[in-house]
């Protein structure tokens, strides 16, 4: 960060997952750093906002990588569970990029301390039945 005052400003993106938007059972300590990297983002922003340090964090929902891939799934095994929820698929991870890319860019010049699902609508509500 002292780089960044030196240069006069920037932008730091943090990372949190759905699991810091709400409870989930038998995941207490994973949601409760998921939880605290949020405030940690708003917190730092108030902090660092007059040196124009932008804090922000994203918030991935479903994603295909190799940490999400289900040994002997198909791709309808996924359809099935991730095609309840609004946009009914996981994110490429360059889906998610594209934020970071954003809030690292000038384009996002007044955002700060802001939270940035990109979760294809999970967040929004219990998937249809």
């Amino acid at each position: 960060m002292e780089t960044m005052k030196v240069n006069g400003g920037g932008s730091i993106v943090n990372f949190s997952s759905i699991q810091g938007l709400e409870g989930r059972e038998n995941m207490s300590a994973y949601t409760a750093s998921k939880f605290g990297i949020r405030g940690l983002t708003k917190t730092t922003a108030i902090e660092l906002g007059e040196h124009d340090i932008r804090v922000n964090v994203v918030i991935p929902g479903p994603t295909r990588t190799k940490m999400t891939e289900r040994k002997g799934w198909s791709d309808e095994d996924y359809d099935r569970v991730y095609g309840k929820y609004p946009l009914g698929r996981m994110a490429a991870a360059s889906e998610i990029a594209n934020m970071v890319v954003f809030l690292g860019s000038d384009e996002s010049s007044f955002c700060t301390g802001g939270d940035y699902p990109v979760d294809g609508g999970v967040s929004v509500g219990k998937p249809k039945a």
